[in-house]
C-alpha cells in the first residue's frame, strides 16, 4: 500500500477528519492536507504521498486487483473531499517542468552515489583478494598516538627509595615510536611533578630512520631521547625529595590519557614489574622473541674475507627485526674479532657485549648472562646483518635497512 499526501483547494471540514487520535482510519490531518481519512460519502480509506513532483492518489479498495492511481484529471468523484472541487494538483506542464528537474537531480545524486559505492567496491575486492601482510596491519598506527593498560605493579626507585607505586600504569607509545614509555597516573606524583618554562634541549625536529620492511615508515628507536616528543603536550620536570629530574615527564593533550604523565624511563635508577628488574625500556606485551635451532650453512663475509662460517647456528626471530644468526664462538675465524667495552641492554635478551673489527666497531655482540627468554645464546656470537655480508644455505641475503645500518 502507498501512503501519498493530498493538498486540498479548500479547507477540509471537521466532519471528514475523524474523531479521535485513537481512530485508526486518522494518522495525520489539518485543514489543508489529508494523509489518512475516512470519505462520508465513500467509505474508503485512502492514502497520498508526493512522489517526484507529481500529486498522485491511490484508492486502498482497489490493492486487491492492482493499484490504480489517479491524477488531477482522473480522481473519481467519490474519491474526492466534501467541498472540494479537486485534489489541489499543479497543471500538468508544471508538474512536467518540476518533474524533468527532479528527475535530473536524482540522476546527479545517484551518480555520485554509484560512483562512490564502485570505490568502494574496488577497495573491498583489493582487501579481499589481495593478501595484507600482518606486519603492515601491526605498523600500520604507528603515526598514532597508542596506548595498553599494564595489569602490574609498576615500581620506580631513585636512590634506593621507591619513589612511584602503581597498578593503573599504561604503556605509551608517542607516534613513531617503536618502543613504549610507562605512563603514571597523575595521582601518583602529586607534590613531584613541576611545569617547566622552557622547552627542554633536544632535537625536536628528528625525522626518525626510515625503515624498508617496515614500508620506508620514519621510525623513533630508543637512541632517539625521550625529551623528543611527536604529540602535543607540556613538559614537566620531578622533584623526588632532594632528586630533581629535569624534563622527565610529559603530559600530552589527549582525552584517553588525560589523567595520565608519560615518564622518562631512564630517568630512575631501577623499575620492577612486580618483582622482577625491568631494563633499558617497559617491555611490549605485543612483542616476543622466539630461538629456533637449525642446520643450515651460514657464512659471514666482509670485503671478501670470511669472519665465520657455522652449519649449526641459533636463529632468534624478534619481529619486525631482521632474523640474527647467533654462531658458536668457535666457528668465528681465529683472531679477526677484538672485544669493545661497548654494552648496551636490551629489555628481552639483557645486557650485550661487543665485538669489533680492526676498522668495524662494535659489529658483533655477545650475551654473557642474557635473561631467561635468550638463555639459548648465551656467550653465541652475533653480526649485524646491516653491516656485514650473510649467505645463508647458499643465498647471498641483502643488507636489512634498520637503525643499526650505517648512518
Amino acid at each position: 500500500m502507498l501512503w501519498f499526501e493530498v493538498p486540498c483547494l479548500q479547507p477540509i471540514p471537521d466532519g471528514v477528519l475523524g474523531t479521535a487520535p485513537e481512530d485508526p482510519a486518522v494518522l495525520e490531518a489539518d485543514r489543508s492536507s489529508l494523509r489518512l481519512a475516512v470519505s462520508d460519502d465513500f467509505s474508503t480509506t485512502f492514502c497520498h504521498a508526493l512522489v517526484d513532483e507529481y500529486r498522485i492518489i491511490v484508492c486502498p479498495e482497489l490493492v486487491g486487483r492492482g493499484t490504480e492511481l489517479f491524477t488531477a484529471d482522473t480522481v473519481p468523484a467519490q474519491l474526492r473531499l466534501p467541498g472540494a472541487e479537486a485534489p489541489g494538483l499543479r497543471s500538468s506542464s508544471a508538474t512536467s517542468e518540476r518533474h524533468v528537474a527532479a528527475w535530473r537531480a536524482t540522476l546527479r545524486k545517484s551518480f555520485v552515489l554509484a560512483w562512490g559505492a564502485l570505490l568502494w567496491l574496488v577497495n573491498v575486492w583489493d582487501y579481499l583478494l589481495v593478501g595484507t601482510m600482518v606486519r603492515e596491519i601491526l605498523m600500520g598506527s604507528l603515526g598514532q598516538l597508542r596506548y595498553e593498560p599494564v595489569d602490574k605493579r609498576i615500581r620506580a626507585v631513585i636512590g634506593g627509595q621507591v619513589v612511584i607505586d602503581t597498578d593503573r600504569a599504561l604503556l605509551v607509545w608517542e607516534p613513531k615510536r617503536v618502543v613504549p614509555s610507562y605512563a603514571i597516573p597523575s595521582r601518583a606524583l602529586d607534590g613531584a611533578m613541576r611545569t617547566r618554562d622552557e622547552e627542554p634541549a633536544g632535537d625536536s625536529a628528528s625525522s626518525g630512520v626510515a625503515v624498508a620492511h617496515l614500508g620506508d615508515r620514519p621510525v623513533y628507536d630508543p637512541s632517539v631521547p625521550f625529551v623528543v616528543h611527536t604529540t602535543e603536550g607540556a613538559v614537566l620536570d620531578l622533584r623526588f625529595g632532594g632528586a630533581e629530574r629535569r624534563a622527565a615527564a610529559f603530559r600530552p593533550v589527549d582525552d584517553a590519557l588525560g589523567e595520565y604523565v608519560i615518564v622518562d624511563f631512564g630517568a630512575f635508577d631501577e623499575w620492577y614489574e612486580e618483582d622482577e628488574r625491568n631494563i633499558a625500556h617497559p617491555r611490549d606485551p605485543f612483542h616476543r622473541i622466539e630461538i629456533v635451532h637449525s642446520s643450515r650453512s651460514v657464512r659471514v663475509e666482509l670485503g671478501g674475507e670470511l669472519l665465520a662460517a657455522s652449519t649449526r647456528p641459533y636463529l632468534l626471530f624478534e619481529a619486525p627485526l631482521p632474523v640474527r644468526y647467533y654462531l658458536p664462538p668457535e666457528d668465528v675465524s681465529d683472531g679477526v674479532l677484538q672485544q669493545s667495552p661497548t654494552r648496551t641492554l636490551c629489555a628481552y635478551k639483557g645486557q650485550a657485549s661487543y665485538w669489533s673489527l680492526e676498522d668495524e666497531d662494535d659489529i658483533a655482540w655477545t650475551y654473557r648472562e642474557p635473561l631467561r627468554e635468550a638463555a639459548e645464546v648465551t656467550n653465541r656470537i652475533a653480526f649485524f646483518n646491516e653491516r656485514v655480508d650473510l649467505v645463508v644455505g647458499g643465498r647471498r641475503l641483502d643488507r636489512p635497512v634498520t637503525p643499526w645500518s650505517r648512518r
